[in-house]
């Protein structure tokens, strides 16, 4: 029996050229709704598209075009596994014919790949699995293609990729439900077992494509989908005399599908089909469960974690209808906007609506999609999430509620085939009807490619915002050596070529493109946040927002920032106010540092560098010798200070001593007082006992508070060659924020800096600054076998490394290991409480590859050797080709316990995870290959003669 949905053209001869031709109309759909980045060199340089999976993808596919996977990644986070993060999608099919593709370009037919995919699967779960007519499956894949929640996940390809293979999973399912010729019940096992394998292939390909979330999503999805339709296929039962027998009875009605053979065999595949998916993707997710294993989401997120990115009730409006002329960043208060995008046009929303009015037997599990989705993507403001955040496995593990729109999605693109098929069906009777079919369908494909000019892939930038190189990085390239770099700038600042970038694109550039080259030449000068992976240059910091970074560079950051300030995803830098001591950044082989100018200040058109700061207690001195070959002849000195503890001083007390050499070898000393010179920071009338000097410059994070400058004249033009700056005051701190020498002749100036420690100089200064802090320390070195901490776990390293008298490269903390042997205590002087054991030996790196590094050690004495990257499972280690174990060093790097002598240190990386994760996939892939031949061989035998 047919349903009226249902359409005999189906049958017909012609029917394939139907499908081949709504193939190719999707096609030139999902082209002109990309054409700006499908027939142009324009590329997506805005958010995650750009600072995250162009670095990522970039990697991957040259790793791919070598020959080799790319295991580990040696340049973000003092490095991490590249593979075993999924969002890395190194195993995912689609992305290897395009590896040979610029990255711009593979990013940009990704895009149009997936997006006419979801469109050509949309197709047909409603052509050939709800059995609707051509025209109507065709409009039902244009609305999913070009919905705005497919347009706005354009920005996150993994996440796009992943949502496009959801339709794929609807179709079977519908196949399965309507039991067509092929999965009836009386041919349920053959059929049936294929079907389990394609979902368990779509839920594979879902997993590699490097979104774990937006599989659940599908897979949650795909069974409410599929209990729905058993559901809606009910037939209540007649009226009983008893009112309570009756709802006794129409409840046995509604629940009966769901124990029937027919009504159970969907979810019974479905749930055949996510085994089989996890098994075809173990190579993919065995690692990455080792990884999460490791990563701060292991126990999950916290509610409030989990509802973030929650659709708000009064955000419905412009999530749901295309908000034509309006700023959606404004609207929904974000620049993530798009994640709460899901427009399918007026025409779309009306043709639904009669859809769920008309659609008898799909209108429930197209329903349940669509409000069900709509349910939960409002997150913290549906009682019912947190019910299922404290029972549902896994709910935990994932934020952002408002990515379940892509079942809204999914279930309005289902409801408006529906309506367009319903109109179709009368329209034999009515041709007028015919008229309004066609006009309803060309109204909702030019709604769909208008709306689209809200979102940001239709406002691709020049190419020159990935392929140019800034100055700061440029400067890093030139650099040679194995070291890392902080960058600890925002993108607050106006680059100096801006007025020049905005009259090079004129006319070609609208002004949201325009705008994203700016942003983007921002975050290329700043080197952020994983621009870095693109460039190969080794950071300190990195971002992730899925399984990375680990807990214990997490538990790491706590040296640099407050607890209640961390940051889980990494971005260190923007937690950062100051360059952090130098004894941390040694620990991290942290050679330059990249800041901006925004908290500098001008003062009489003198500048100052107030990036580092030198706290004076009495008796500690500030020096800095000028490099011979920079001459500057200056006639004074600017010194931007204030105190701290220093409210009781008096006027005029004096708090620091200034020494100043010129080049013949004259010093000029002066006396800075409080009340003239400087004052107490946090200075406020009636509590503090000397008056304020001349304010310069308000603190950066605290609005009462301001440091003071005063100009000091030399008795004649000299070439100053040392600066010394000495506090003086007992019990409070003469705090340096920054020198100035000062030619009031020509009006010009050079700033100093000041750090507190170590030998710094600014070898930048641009739109950004680079400091060099030559004495850091090697990524490899050894450490005296006296300077061992040993420590029982990774708390306990964090404390010890905390201690004030901690010094790297003469003390190593090690994590206890009772199967090794016990370190030699450390002796201290005791008048320093630092460690006095001389250097044991040196380590020189031979060779550093992302899985492979060759150290070459020479000891005199018993020693550790430390090598400054993070330690993970699936490394190992030999020395002179025996195998040791590797220590866990200072909290998270690599030590090995070496005796003096010459030896030969490798170090490989080959995760068992992987291993697993193949034997797994390749077990599961043969058992299906077998059990395929044996139903082709079972078929074939039982229709042979008899």
């Amino acid at each position: 029996m047919t349903d009226q949905n249902e359409s005999p053209i189906g049958h017909a001869p012609h029917g394939r050229w139907l499908d081949a031709l709504a193939l190719a109309g999707l096609g030139v759909f999902v082209l002109a709704l990309f054409a700006r980045l499908a027939f142009t060199n324009r590329v997506l340089a805005t958010g995650d598209v750009y600072t995250y999976f162009t670095p990522y993808r970039d990697f991957a596919a040259a790793a791919l075009r070598a020959g080799k996977l790319p295991l580990w990644n040696p340049y973000l986070f003092l490095g991490v596994p590249f593979l075993a993060n999924s969002q890395a999608a190194v195993f995912y099919p689609l992305h290897w014919p395009l590896a040979w593709l610029s990255t711009p370009r593979a990013i940009v037919w990704t895009i149009v790949l997936h997006a006419w995919l979801g469109g050509v699967f949309t197709y047909g779960w409603l052509r050939h699995g709800l059995r609707l007519r051509p025209l109507a499956a065709w409009l039902g894949g244009i609305a999913f293609a070009g919905s705005g929640f497919i347009g706005g996940h354009v920005g996150q390809i993994n996440q796009l990729n992943a949502y496009a293979w959801f339709p794929a999973l609807l179709w079977v399912l519908a196949g399965l439900q309507a039991q067509k010729p092929g999965f009836s019940a009386g041919k349920v096992q053959r059929p049936g077992f294929l079907a389990g394998i394609i979902i368990g292939g779509i839920f594979a390909v879902q997993l590699l494509a490097g979104h774990t979330q937006a599989w659940y999503i599908s897979a949650i999805g795909a069974g409410l989908y599929a209990l729905a339709g058993s559901l809606g296929a009910a037939h209540p039962p007649h009226a009983a005399s008893s009112e309570r027998v009756a709802a006794w009875r129409r409840a046995q009605g509604w629940l009966r599908p769901l124990f029937s053979r027919a009504g159970a065999w969907p979810l019974l595949i479905l749930a055949l089909g996510l085994v089989i998916g996890l098994g075809l993707a173990a190579i993919q997710l065995v690692p990455t469960l080792e990884l999460s294993a490791l990563s701060p989401r292991a126990n999950g997120m916290t509610y409030r974690e989990v509802v973030s990115f929650s659709l708000k009730p009064q955000w419905l409006p412009w999530a749901l209808l295309p908000a034509y002329g309006q700023n959606l960043a404004a609207r929904f208060g974000t620049v993530a906007y798009a994640e709460y995008v899901a427009y399918l046009g007026v025409s779309g929303l009306l043709l639904a609506m009669w859809g769920a009015r008309v659609g008898k037997r799909w209108r429930w599990p197209l329903l349940a999609l669509a409000l069900g989705g709509l349910a939960l993507a409002v997150g913290a403001y549906n009682p019912l999430y947190y019910l299922a955040y404290r029972v549902i496995p896994g709910w935990a593990l994932f934020r952002a509620p408002a990515r379940w729109l892509l079942l809204y999605t999914a279930g309005m693109a289902g409801l408006i085939a529906v309506g367009v098929d319903a109109i179709q069906a009368r329209a034999g009777q009515r041709p007028r009807l015919r008229w309004l079919i066609w006009a309803g369908g060309a109204l909702l494909v030019v709604e769909l490619l208008v709306a689209s000019n809200l979102l940001p892939h239709t406002h691709p930038t020049a190419p020159a915002a990935v392929t140019s190189l800034r100055n700061a990085p440029a400067y890093l390239l030139s650099e040679p050596g194995l070291w890392r770099f902080l960058s600890m700038s925002g993108i607050t600042y106006d680059p100096g070529d801006q007025t020049d970038l905005a009259h090079l694109f004129a006319g070609q550039l609208d002004p949201a493109a325009l705008y994203d080259l700016i942003v983007a030449s921002k975050q290329k000068e700043i080197v952020a946040p994983n621009l870095p992976l693109l460039w190969r240059l080794s950071s300190v910091d990195g971002y992730d927002g899925g399984v990375l970074p680990l807990t214990r560079y997490v538990d790491l950051q706590r040296l640099f920032v407050p607890d209640d300030q961390l940051a889980p995803d990494g971005r260190l830098r923007e937690q950062l106010r100051r360059v952090p001591p130098a004894p941390l950044l040694d620990l991290l082989n942290t050679r330059f540092i990249i800041t901006d100018k925004v908290f500098d200040v001008w003062v009489d058109n003198v500048y100052y560098d107030l990036q580092f700061s030198a706290p004076l207690a009495a008796g500690e001195t500030w020096r800095q010798t000028l490099p011979a070959d920079q001459p500057f002849e200056a006639t004074a000195l600017g010194v931007m200070s204030h105190l701290a503890g220093a409210a009781s001083l008096a006027d005029g007390t004096p708090v620091a001593a200034v020494r100043v050499q010129a080049a013949d070898g004259r010093w000029t000393a002066f006396a800075l007082r409080a009340g003239q010179d400087t004052a107490e920071g946090s200075w406020r009338a009636g509590a503090v006992a000397h008056q304020p000097a001349r304010s310069a410059h308000p603190w950066r994070d605290h609005a009462d508070g301001q440091d003071y400058l005063t100009v000091l004249t030399l008795t004649a033009p000299s070439q100053i060659v040392t600066v010394e700056v000495t506090g003086t005051a007992p019990g409070s701190d003469f705090v340096l924020q920054g020198v100035s020498l000062i030619d009031v002749r020509t009006g010009s100036s050079q700033a100093l800096i000041t750090p507190a420690q170590g030998d710094w100089r600014r070898v930048h200064s641009g739109d950004v600054k680079i400091y060099e802090k030559r004495d850091v320390l090697p990524r490899a070195y050894v450490a005296p076998a006296t300077g061992v901490i040993e420590v029982a776990d990774a708390a306990a390293a964090l404390e010890a490394l905390r201690r004030p008298d901690f010094a790297p490269g003469q003390q190593v903390v090690l994590e206890a290991d009772r199967s090794l042997p016990a370190p030699v205590a450390i002796n201290r002087d005791a008048s320093s409480g630092q460690a006095t054991a001389a250097a044991a030996g040196r380590a020189v790196i031979e060779r550093y590859a992302p899985e492979q590094v060759v150290i070459s050690a020479t000891l005199t004495a018993p020693g550790i050797l430390v090598l400054s990257d993070t330690h993970y499972p699936g490394w190992r280690a030999t020395v002179d080709g025996a195998p040791v174990r590797i220590e866990q060093a200072n909290l998270l790097f690599r030590g090995l316990r070496l005796a003096p002598g010459v030896h030969r240190v490798v170090f490989d990386f080959a995760p068992a995870s992987l291993m697993q994760g193949q034997r797994i996939t390749f077990i599961t892939f043969i058992t299906l290959l077998g059990l395929g031949v044996w139903f082709l061989l079972r078929s074939r035998i039982s229709n042979l003669p008899s």
